[in-house]
């Protein structure tokens, strides 16, 4: 194995054993100093894979930027505000990237310097700045490994022997006089050779690594996906769609398309359409139909994209097919269960990400979940652990689909089975991950300048790499395709980590007055819903209130019912104990009354038949006694008793001539 991929798998070991640093890590510094550098205070995608480009030659796809965001938003050098990337301009400021990349490239020059003068003093040969550096970094491929294993056991670089005045034998010459006249050049060179291996370790130079191809594996297509490929959610969206289109092809993937999704984009066509054929553009949503408000397209313009779609999709080499039958009952998924899991939120506080599709109806759903299960199909049973291999894939821009396809058909095996889904995002770093990676197209010494600055590994990691090194030369059993391997493996368990986490992500997928755009909708969206929230408070205040005043008012209810009751139950025994009084006051009343009245007549009764008349005026006098005690004790009138024996002889006469007249 040549020595330049030796210390390359050596550095990706080591990083990934002592830091779980992977590839992908290497990248972040670059990206944040390309952030840096930028004019905008909000990151847009398109523009930093073009910063990158022109300012240091990295050609890398925009979903792996956007992969790479992430972690530049861990470690703080952007922030997340109204749903996208603002730069953090106080943290970047600290980067020391610049500087180290400045102080690389100068000990570089100085060095090509030396060596000119060198030459020239010493053999009188005039090298031009080329030459020099041409040999200075044939030599050091030539002896990296022997040169940073002297410096770090602190022994001398060997001398190797080369023909007399050729380049390199110019190099090796220099290399001696620098350790025989202690020169402090001699570090600087060291810094060239340590920059040097950190480039190979992220560009691995001369690589004869051929990516292993797709066996005959189908990849699927969602809705999203297909409408963005196309071209009808704007130029943003389709660049990273075309990236990824274009590295399956390379390695032999099948392009398709469920014809089930084909019916859903053109409904989805057809609905922009009617839309704008009627004017309904007010709370309209959606990346297409914005896309075409935006355009000023018409109705027509959108119906002639729908009835063109499966030839558009023939030129993206995609083809349309209908979906597995479900002869085979031991292949066939419980779908009811699939759609109920679905239809629960995913993320935090059951909040839905910007990656998730919000499934708007049941039509939406029942498509994701028959794509879902027509690739368990399809699979018939067989647990794929490499993409390659894995017979059929479903690609979604739904984050929510692919953690809960993962979770509930393979949670109980292996973690490293590819699940039915995955996001579009992750297939692009997998496939890019294993596809050798092109240096940049810039001098050699920026190159390793930047890489220098970029990992800036310490002592203790260098000696991890000689350690690693040693280990490899005396095993001999890596392989140069174990470099990909490796870094495809460690990537290939943190992206799946990143999808099951559900990691909520900032829009940066548009030219930045498209994010700006976005920014304002956010912000027109947050303080609606702050607006809301407000609303909503004072309703519950208002609410709590209500029921505050219901229960005072039923305490108060209560109380008064109790004091009145209270006050009824002291009055009736008040008017029980009154009447008990008044009648015995009535009784000794009645009792002194007629005692008095009987003391007032003379109550020796004469016979009637020796006196009738006095007898009968005996009479009426005890009729009259009768009467004035009844009118002093109950009021009783003489009218009354008149008119009461009037009555009674009324009703008398009356019932006697009823009888009479029968």
């Amino acid at each position: 194995m040549p020595a330049t991929t030796i210390t390359s798998l050596a550095i990706l070991k080591a990083n990934w054993d002592y830091e779980r640093r992977d590839y992908t890590e290497n990248f972040v510094p670059i990206l944040a100093e390309s952030i840096r550098l930028t004019s905008s205070d909000v990151i847009s995608t398109p523009e930093l894979q073009e910063h990158l480009r022109s300012q240091f030659g990295l050609s890398l796809p925009q979903n792996v930027i956007n992969t790479i965001l992430k972690r530049v938003s861990r470690a703080k050098y952007i922030t997340k505000k109204h749903g996208v990337y603002y730069k953090d301009e106080s943290k970047l400021s600290k980067l020391n990237f610049n500087k180290l990349q400045q102080e690389v490239i100068m000990k570089h020059d100085v060095l090509v310097r030396s060596l000119i003068e060198f030459g020239n003093d010493r053999y009188n040969v005039k090298f031009s700045s080329d030459q020099v550096e041409a040999a200075l970094q044939a030599y050091i491929d030539d002896n990296q490994i022997s040169i940073i294993d002297a410096k770090y056991k602190n022994t001398v670089i060997p001398h190797t022997e080369y023909p007399d005045k050729t380049y390199k034998y110019l190099v090796a010459s220099f290399i001696k006089f620098l350790q025989d006249t202690h020169s402090p050049l001699l570090e600087y060179f060291e810094t060239v050779v340590k920059g040097n291996m950190l480039a190979n370790a992220i560009f691995l130079p001369d690589t004869n690594h051929a990516p292993k191809m797709f066996r005959n594996t189908e990849i699927y297509f969602d809705t999203s996906f297909i409408l963005y490929a196309l071209g009808y959610a704007g130029e943003a969206r389709q660049a990273p769609c075309t990236e990824l289109l274009q590295l399956l092809q390379s390695f032999g993937a099948l392009l398709r398309c469920f014809s089930h999704t084909i019916d859903e984009s053109r409904g989805i066509l057809d609905a922009c359409a009617r839309r704008i054929a009627s004017g309904q553009l007010k709370d309209s949503y959606g990346p297409s139909i914005l896309y075409f408000i935006s355009k000023k397209y018409t109705a027509t313009d959108i119906a002639l994209f729908s009835e063109k779609i499966e030839s558009d999709l023939n030129k993206l080499n995609i083809s349309i097919v209908s979906k597995p039958t479900y002869n085979e009952h031991d292949y066939v998924i419980d779908e009811a269960g699939l759609g109920r899991v679905l239809n629960q939120p995913n993320g935090k506080n059951g909040r839905i990400s910007l990656r998730q599709e919000v499934y708007r109806n049941e039509v939406a759903l029942r498509r994701d979940v028959d794509s879902v299960s027509a690739i368990m199909r399809l699979r018939r049973g067989i647990l794929p652990f490499y993409y390659e291999g894995c017979r059929a894939l479903f690609v979604t821009t739904n984050n929510h689909l692919t953690s809960v396809s993962q979770k509930l058909f393979y949670n109980d095996v292996a973690s490293n089975v590819i699940p039915p889904c995955q996001m579009d995002y992750a297939l692009t770093n997998i496939l890019w991950l294993k596809h050798p990676t092109k240096a940049p197209e810039l001098p050699r010494k920026r190159i390793i300048a930047d890489s220098f600055a970029s990992m800036q590994p310490s002592d203790f990691l260098w000696r991890a790499y000689i350690a690693e090194i040693d280990k490899q030369k005396l095993e001999k059993r890596f392989q140069e395709e174990d470099y990909y391997l490796l870094r495809y493996t460690m990537e290939a368990k943190y992206a799946l980590m990143e999808v099951t986490l559900g990691d909520e992500e900032a829009f940066t997928q548009g030219t930045v007055p498209e994010v700006l755009d976005l920014v304002k909708e956010q912000m027109v969206k947050e303080k609606e819903e702050e607006l809301g929230q407000q609303i909503d408070d004072k309703q519950r205040s208002l609410e709590e209130a209500y029921v505050m005043l219901q229960e005072r008012e039923k305490i108060i209810t209560e109380g008064k019912t109790r004091e009145r009751e209270r006050l009824e139950r002291i009055e009736r025994r008040s008017d029980r104990i009154a009447s008990l009084f008044g009648k015995m006051l009535l009784t000794l009343s009645l009792v002194l009354v007629v005692t008095a009245t009987y003391f007032t007549f003379p109550w020796e009764t004469p016979n009637l038949t020796e006196s009738p008349f006095r007898f009968g005026v005996g009479l009426i006098l005890i009729l009259l006694f009768a009467l004035s005690v009844l009118n002093i004790m109950f009021g009783t009138r003489v009218l009354d008793l008149v008119k009461f024996i009037e009555q009674k002889m009324a009703n008398y006469f009356k019932l006697l001539m009823l009888k009479l007249s029968e």
